[in-house]
């Protein structure tokens, strides 16, 4: 369904030639004001004519169109305020309901709401325009077009796309609506965002922003849209590197764990190798794609519950980077059949764990190799204590 609304259409144009989709926005705004108070006051009855003669004369009602040209002007306001960007699209919601119901101001609020990745970025489907190969991300000058598909699942697919003129890459994560709900999308913008603040910041800088672009009347799929992160996963990584310092990787990775489960108190519960990304050569990592990820939110309520269950997750966490050293030995040809698990938790300090998610050491070798085992999948490998 493309939404046929002459402001829509100069929104969604502005935003595809000039690439600052808020200042578009605007200016459909302003547009749509100018043009209703040009039909002539508010007094004079409760209908009024608009049109020449000659093209045809429409009753319009005064009183809803005044109404209609008052809250845009509140969006103009809130547009131009200093409130966080959040705040903004929140006051913007609640001043849909006010418009008439149908009418194209309203419309082009649910456009530009369904179109807004933050400040500063705007997706553009082809729900929107009916001219358009393939959606677009236009934002500070630059427009991203789908270059790659670089996976695709049951509930969606990650594309990677790219601004020609700089050869800037960011990558557009389409989750279908039966693939999660809106608060699931959210959550893991939110924990991404976080855990980079904290954790990837001090090693590397992403160019672009993150944001969410939630399905709604136009589209059947919501869009995460992210930068594209420097280096490669694990895997990748240990085939092509494959005399890479097994030691340093795997040091980095659990120091990396760690800070994120007692500093942030964040698990991520599906860090297998492919979520693992080396950045550089010096074996700094980050974990990405946080769809499952979890945080322990201290608020007073089911706490016992809550704390259960984070436990359970940093563990789940453990299983899967202690499954990662036997992957990736088998892929770069290592000894890979026997796994010591106190080896490991001596190598890389896996004590510190003990208090936080189990109790003793015993407690957390016998938590943490069902998981292992289920990884490893065909690999032949027997784990040992």
């Amino acid at each position: 369904m493309c939404p046929r609304n002459s402001y829509v259409t100069a929104y969604t144009e502005e935003a595809l030639t000039n690439f600052y989709p808020l200042n578009a926005f605007r200016n459909a705004i302003l547009n749509y004001i100018q043009i209703r108070e040009a039909w002539g006051a508010p007094s004079g009855g409760k209908f009024g004519w608009r049109g020449a003669l000659s093209s045809g004369r429409l009753f319009f009602n005064r009183q809803k169109t005044s109404n209609n040209i008052r809250v845009m002007r509140e969006v103009l306001e809130i547009i131009d305020s200093q409130f966080p960007y959040s705040q903004k699209i929140a006051r913007i919601k609640q001043l849909r309901p006010v418009l008439s119901s149908g009418g194209m101001g309203r419309e082009l609020l649910d456009v530009f709401l369904e179109t807004a990745v933050d400040e500063k970025t705007a997706y553009i489907s082809t729900t929107m325009r009916e001219d358009l190969e393939s959606s677009v991300v236009v934002g500070e000058g630059k427009k991203y077009e789908k270059a790659k598909t670089l996976g695709r699942g049951v509930y969606g697919e990650v594309n990677r796309y790219q601004d020609r003129a700089t050869g800037e890459n960011i990558v557009v994560k389409k989750i279908h609506n039966e693939g999660a709900t809106r608060e699931q999308i959210i959550k893991e913008n939110e924990l991404f965002s976080e855990v980079y603040e904290h954790l990837g910041k001090p090693y590397f800088r992403l160019t672009g922003g993150t944001g969410v672009v939630l399905s709604g009347q136009f589209s059947r799929a919501s869009q995460l849209i992210m930068p594209e992160f420097p280096g490669l996963n694990m895997i990748k990584f240990a085939r092509q590197k494959r005399d890479y310092d097994e030691v340093m990787l795997f040091t980095s990775t659990f120091n990396f764990l760690w800070a994120m489960h007692k500093n942030l108190k964040i698990a991520h519960r599906d860090c297998h190798y492919e979520n693992v990304m080396v950045l550089d050569d010096l074996y700094n990592v980050f974990i990405i794609d946080f769809g499952w990820g979890v945080k322990l939110i201290e608020d007073g309520r089911d706490m016992a519950q809550k704390i259960s269950y984070f436990k359970e997750s940093m563990v789940r966490d453990l299983g899967f980077i202690i499954t990662s050293i036997i992957v990736l030995r088998y892929v770069s040809r290592r000894r890979y059949n026997e796994l010591k698990l106190s080896e490991v938790i001596e190598q890389y300090n896996l004590d510190r764990w003990i208090g936080y998610a189990c109790a003793t050491r015993t407690e957390l070798m016998d938590l943490v190799t069902p998981h292992i085992m289920k990884e490893k999948g065909r690999i032949s490998c027997t784990i040992r204590p």
